[in-house]
C-alpha cells in the first residue's frame, strides 16, 4: 500500500502494552515537523504464502489469508520544550515518543530548577498508541515501540525524528 501524508497526530503512552490508551486531541495532540519522515504504511506481519507446504502435485500451496496488521510510522516533532514550567502535567511534547523509544525519564519540578532528563532504559520500555489522521480515516496503532534519530541543521531549530512499529486494531 502507498504511504499517505499525515493530517494529525495524537501519542499517548500505553498502561499495558497494546492496550489501546485512547489519545485526547487537547492533551496527546504533537504538532508535526514537516518533510519525509512523516509518512503512514501498513502492511502484514505474516503473509502466509505457504511455501514450504508439500502438496504431492507440481502446484503449489494456496496462500492463506495474510494476518498480523502492521504498521510502520515515521513522523518528526521540532526540538522544544513544554512552554511553561514542567510538573506531572506539563511534560516535553515529545515524551510519550521518546520513552517509547527505550528511554527513561526522570524529573525534578523544584521550583526555578524544573527539569525533565531521559536517559537509556534497560528494561521497562513504555509502549504508546497512535491515532493518526490520514486520507480521511483515523488510524489507530497500538503497542508501538519505535527509533529514534536527532537532525539539527546548522542554524536551524534541531527534530527529532521517530520511526515506530506498532499494529493496526479493527
Amino acid at each position: 500500500m502507498k504511504p499517505e501524508r499525515l493530517q494529525g497526530l495524537m501519542v499517548k503512552t500505553e498502561g499495558t502494552y497494546g492496550t489501546d490508551s485512547t489519545p485526547v486531541a487537547a492533551d496527546d495532540g504533537v504538532q508535526l515537523a514537516g518533510g519525509f519522515y512523516d509518512q503512514l504504511s501498513p502492511s502484514r506481519a505474516f503473509l502466509n504464502r505457504r511455501d514450504n507446504v508439500f502438496t504431492g502435485t507440481l502446484a503449489p500451496a494456496a496462500p492463506a489469508t495474510p494476518v498480523g496488521r502492521l504498521v510502520e510510522i515515521r513522523y518528526g516533532l521540532q526540538l522544544r520544550g513544554a512552554g511553561a514550567a514542567y510538573s506531572s502535567s506539563v511534560l516535553p511534547e515529545a515524551d510519550a515518543s521518546l520513552r517509547a523509544c527505550g528511554l527513561a525519564r526522570t524529573d525534578d519540578f523544584t521550583p526555578s530548577s524544573e527539569l525533565v532528563d531521559y536517559a537509556r532504559a534497560d528494561t521497562g520500555h513504555s509502549s504508546v498508541t497512535c491515532y493518526a489522521q490520514a486520507a480521511n480515516k483515523l488510524w489507530k496503532i497500538v503497542g508501538c515501540r519505535g527509533t529514534l534519530d536527532l537532525r539539527v541543521p546548522p542554524g536551524q531549530t534541531g527534530e527529532l525524528l521517530f520511526r515506530m512499529f506498532g499494529f493496526m486494531t479493527a
